[in-house]
């Protein structure tokens, strides 16, 4: 008994259909991902690039403004955020987290700032903080120039 042969219409409607359903939710994502200047950045710990420069975001800190910018063949970040702790516990995490990352800190630093140079001294990271009514402002400032 001969089969039956497939429907090749239905197939190609099934197919469209999932190219339309992939594009939709890939648009949906850039623009969840990328929209506008102002964005709600998650308020828990986690890792952010600042500029090309991945860090670990303070536990419990809420991020106002992020930033990057290319010049000159270095690419340089910012990012401000704020925490209930005073500095000195901010300042603390990052002294750990940058030598854990293999970073070297720099010595010459003062009370409010961290400095750590990385990746053959081609990358800088500076984070400052500073006390404030409910705990600390804090900023990273990055510098990549391995590109």
């Amino acid at each position: 008994m001969p089969r039956k042969p497939t429907n090749l219409w239905k197939l190609v409607g099934v197919t469209y259909g999932a190219v339309v359903v992939v594009t939709i939710m890939a648009l949906v994502g850039y623009h969840y991902m990328s929209s506008g200047a102002k964005q709600d950045w998650p308020e828990r710990a986690g890792n952010f690039t600042v500029g090309t420069v991945w860090i670990s975001l303070y536990p419990g800190a809420v991020v106002h403004d992020r930033i990057s910018t290319r010049n000159a063949g270095a690419t340089e970040g910012s990012l401000k955020f704020s925490s209930t702790d005073p500095p000195e516990s901010v300042l603390a995490f990052y002294r750990t987290t940058l030598h854990k990352s293999r970073f070297v800190l720099e010595g010459n630093t003062d009370a409010r700032t961290v400095r750590a140079i990385g990746r053959a001294g081609k990358v800088s990271v500076i984070v400052t903080a500073d006390p404030s009514v409910t705990g600390s402002e804090a900023q990273i400032s990055t510098v990549d120039r391995s590109k």
